[in-house]
């Protein structure tokens, strides 16, 4: 039975320990009342996303390509927004922010010299920093900004 990991949100945050062992055969709609009763979220309010795809009940994990999910110690995800697009990253707390944005290059086929990233407020991160130091958290923000 492959551990799949799943990230529970609710009111904006994020409930404490989303781990559920479940089997890759199993459906939606199964996994829904699965978090219902070990999480005590009701199932009108979930909506299950893989890559960006929402997940209809009377299909089965399997058949989206979810497999089992080996986690890396230290590792988290962050968000990150480049116009109106916005996709997730997983980084390490001491990664150096140069080091995420050669990563978000890499993925949205950016020049590296074209952008910088800015927390919410429009702060600029210096290249030298770590995401520990600048003050990113697990699933925080980020944004991509041009230089004029």
């Amino acid at each position: 039975m492959p551990n799949i990991c799943i990230s529970i949100i609710r009111d904006g945050r994020p409930l404490s320990n989303p781990k559920l062992t479940i089997d890759d055969g199993r459906t939606v709609a199964r996994l829904k009342r699965d978090i219902r009763m070990s999480k005590n979220v009701a199932i009108e309010e979930q909506y299950l996303l893989f890559y960006k795809e929402v997940l209809q009940d009377d299909r089965t994990l399997k058949s989206y390509g979810i497999r089992e999910v080996v986690q890396t110690p230290g590792a988290m995800q962050i968000s990150y927004q480049i116009g109106q697009n916005q996709d997730v990253l997983r980084i390490r707390p001491k990664d150096l922010i140069l080091e995420v944005r050669r990563k978000i290059a890499d993925k949205s086929k950016l020049e590296l010299d074209k952008f910088y990233l800015t927390d919410t407020q429009s702060k600029r991160f210096d290249d030298s920093m770590t995401i520990d130091s600048a003050g990113i958290k697990v699933n925080g923000h980020v944004n991509c900004a041009y230089p004029l």
